[in-house]
């Protein structure tokens, strides 16, 4: 008999590459979360099952099957919102992870929990890699509900006796992200004439990860006797890369050369300036990217050129 994956957020950028791989290795796969899909369209979005609620306890218990994993996709998924209304935010990332444990808690204790958290929990650090065990200082409302999620996981876990993993996110990107960096960029450097305003000094660097990579992790993770009940693991590509760096290649696969590219040199609220995250911990697992960032960002231009 297939396996059982619970997507919540699933219709979501990073929750759909996620359904598509446990689909792939056959899962049963239901998701949970906004939007709607009809019945002849779920199996083109890779799910047996969706249900279009949010997540609590009683509509969790909706679902009639025993559960292996629950992959929590669903929260806040910016810095920017979390700031303009950290109440929702609250309510999107804390609560409906306390849901989602008591859910396991009470009616489904043979399920494994992975819950996609983000490297914003670590705060502003020196320019080096950062590793699992380095300090926690987030520094946005984003960073503080996703560390409040984490230590409630990390409590029912060793309090409830629950499996749970942690991947904390570092700048994800693929094909279908219509937000974020990438896209404004390319948006704004397309309608540009001349020049182009960018905040920051673009001296910043981010690590960046594919979304295909991001879902074999899971899977690796998923498939991956763990020793410990509670784990944390990086989910990066392990390279740094500046802003500025990240932009000229963008400029360049755009075919708009004659472009400048310009920095306001002002701090953006809720943004460390150096984030790279060390590997060693995910890779000691088995699991190793395929994706370069050079032939990612070619794979989201091309994909950009399409849709505009």
């Amino acid at each position: 008999m297939n396996k059982t994956v619970v997507i919540t957020g699933g219709l979501g950028f990073i929750g759909r590459n996620i359904a598509k791989i446990f689909k792939q290795n056959d899962y049963y796969v239901i998701g949970i979360g906004h939007g709607d899909i009809n019945q002849e369209s779920l199996k083109s979005n890779d799910f047996d099952e969706w249900f279009q609620e949010s997540i609590s306890i009683e509509n969790l218990k909706k679902i009639d099957k025993e559960i292996d994993i629950i992959v929590h996709c669903a929260g806040g998924s910016t810095v920017g919102i979390s700031i303009a209304e950290p109440y929702l935010d609250y309510h999107k990332t804390v609560n409906s992870t306390l849901e989602l444990l008591e859910f396991i808690r009470l009616y489904s204790s043979k399920s494994s929990l992975i819950y996609l958290s983000t490297a914003a929990v670590y705060g502003s650090k020196e320019d080096l890699p950062i590793k699992e065990s380095d300090t926690t200082n987030p520094v946005s409302p984003y960073g503080f509900h996703k560390l409040a999620s984490e230590n409630i996981c990390k409590s029912y876990a060793q309090c409830f006796d629950i499996n749970v993993s942690i991947v904390r996110l570092f700048s994800i990107y693929g094909e279908g992200l219509k937000k974020q960096l990438l896209w404004e960029a390319c948006n704004k450097i397309m309608q540009a004439d001349k020049k182009v305003l960018f905040f920051g000094t673009g001296n910043e660097t981010r690590d960046w990860l594919h979304v295909n990579d991001v879902a074999t992790l899971v899977m690796q993770i998923a498939t991956t006797s763990a020793t410990n009940k509670f784990q944390i693991y990086n989910g990066s590509l392990g390279v740094r890369i500046t802003v500025k760096d990240i932009l000229f290649m963008l400029r360049d696969l755009l075919g708009k050369n004659e472009i400048e590219i310009e920095f306001n040199q002002q701090y953006k609220e809720g943004d460390p300036q150096f984030y790279l995250g060390c590997t060693q911990k995910i890779v000691g697992t088995g699991w190793s990217h395929t994706i370069e960032i050079e032939e990612g960002l070619k794979k989201y231009v091309n994909w950009y050129k399409l849709i505009i």
